[in-house]
């Protein structure tokens, strides 16, 4: 949060704002859920983290999605999760993440 209010008082970037918003969001929401539901945090931040990349930068970004899917299989691998709890890790996390950067940026 002191991040987010540093970034706010020194007039950084509309969308740099709206990442970290976003991506603080994800989070909180994810924790949220978990209270009831273990999910993944990991798969939600990366899938946030490829949603905001190709939502910047065009939809050639979306070349990193396997990437969503590596972190998934490593914390099924790991014994962390269920491979259910990584893919609604995954959704929520993206969901989120694109909902507030949209209308935050």
């Amino acid at each position: 949060m002191a991040g987010l209010v540093a970034l706010v008082a020194l007039d950084a970037p509309r969308q740099l704002v709206a990442l970290v918003v976003a991506m603080l969001t994800g989070l909180a929401t994810t924790l949220v859920v978990t209270l009831w539901w273990k999910l993944s945090l990991h798969t939600a931040a990366a899938s946030g983290t490829v949603a905001i990349l190709a939502l910047t930068f065009g939809p050639a970004l979306t070349v990193a999605v396997p990437t969503v899917a590596l972190v998934a299989w490593s914390r099924v691998r790991l014994g962390a999760h269920t491979p259910a709890q990584t893919l609604a890790g995954a959704a929520l996390g993206g969901l989120v993440a694109t909902t507030v950067f949209i209308a935050l940026r």
